[in-house]
């Protein structure tokens, strides 16, 4: 056999060693489903998706009790158990992209992962609080928050943007310990299944104690 044709053999078998180990970029389906609520034992439910978010930013004389981040936890449809990151991005109501001082936005964020049992990844992290603080005149309104997530680990395309409307408030899921006459009147803050882990989002209160 000439020597130019054994070449050839062993470069095509050498591609076609490099796409079986995952060389050659994969097509992705991965998408977001949607911002995930938690059970009573805080752990996400993927299956149990939140329909608008709730992120309280504190008042400006508000403790350091409650952290006024607002946390992501996001249902990713057809993705692996990896780590993940997600670029995101903050706009008014309207369209607008929000300026910060400052801040960057878009921004990139590590995000964590989970996974139940026969559930989609749960990719997981937060909204510092650091944006909160500038987003004062935007309470009582609404702002959207778009999130693309990319799988750096797997060479895979990035997931479509998905956005979720957030409304802010200052304080109206903020309950000051000291107004809280007894047991009962603690638990009726808490509706039945609820995660009690004092974030001040979405469907979760958070209760101050040095107010």
């Amino acid at each position: 056999m000439r020597l130019d044709a054994v070449l050839t053999m062993l470069g095509l078998a050498l591609v076609s060693a490099c796409d079986s180990l995952g060389a050659k970029p994969m097509e992705s389906t991965a998408f977001i489903e949607g911002q995930v609520s938690f059970a009573s034992d805080c752990h996400p439910q993927a299956s149990k998706l939140v329909a608008r978010g709730t992120w309280d930013i504190g008042s400006e004389q508000s403790a350091a009790d409650c952290p006024h981040a607002y946390p992501i936890q996001l249902a990713v449809q057809n993705a692996a158990f990896i780590s993940t990151q997600a670029e995101l991005t903050l706009r008014r109501a309207d369209g607008t992209l929000i300026s910060f001082e400052v801040l960057a936005n878009p921004f990139t964020q590590a995000l964590g992962s989970s996974q139940a049992g026969g559930e989609p990844l749960v990719a997981m992290g937060s909204i510092p609080s650091s944006y909160a603080q500038q987003l004062r005149d935007v309470v009582g309104d609404s702002i959207l928050l778009e999130t693309v997530i990319s799988f750096p680990e797997l060479r895979v395309p990035a997931t479509p943007t998905f956005t979720f409307s957030v409304d802010i408030c200052a304080g109206c899921l903020t309950h000051c310990r000291s107004e809280l006459t007894d047991e009962a009147e603690l638990e009726s803050l808490f509706p039945f299944d609820t995660c009690r882990n004092n974030s001040g989002s979405d469907d979760r209160v958070c209760i101050d104690a040095d107010c």
